[in-house]
């Protein structure tokens, strides 16, 4: 069954809530009107930060990341290639808006 690793949902969901990391992740990304260039970068580069990229799906709008976590940190890398300065201001909003955790 899925798991929601995200940051708390202050809705109800589907997910059950844990604290483990499941080795496989799968990051769902809705591209519509809601969801920022900047937010969409920054959830991006946090899951980034602690899963390797895989594979790439799209269903309609929606995009399915599938990801895992590796034994080794050093596999991690930004997939997005940002700029120094756009990893600046993505790790300050990081560092004060926990709605982008990945856990």
């Amino acid at each position: 069954m899925p798991v929601w690793t995200g940051p708390h949902q202050e809705r109800a969901t589907f997910f059950e809530d844990t604290n483990e990391r499941p080795q496989v992740r799968f990051l769902i990304l809705d591209p519509s009107n809601q969801l920022l260039d900047f937010a969409y970068r920054a959830t991006i580069y946090a899951e980034d930060q602690i899963s390797v990229l895989d594979e790439v799906k799209q269903f309609g709008e929606i995009i399915v990341q599938k990801r895992h976590i590796p034994p080794d940190p050093s596999e991690l890398k930004d997939t997005q290639k940002l700029t120094p300065g756009e990893i600046i201001e993505v790790e300050r909003v990081l560092s004060i808006d926990g709605g982008y955790s990945c856990q």
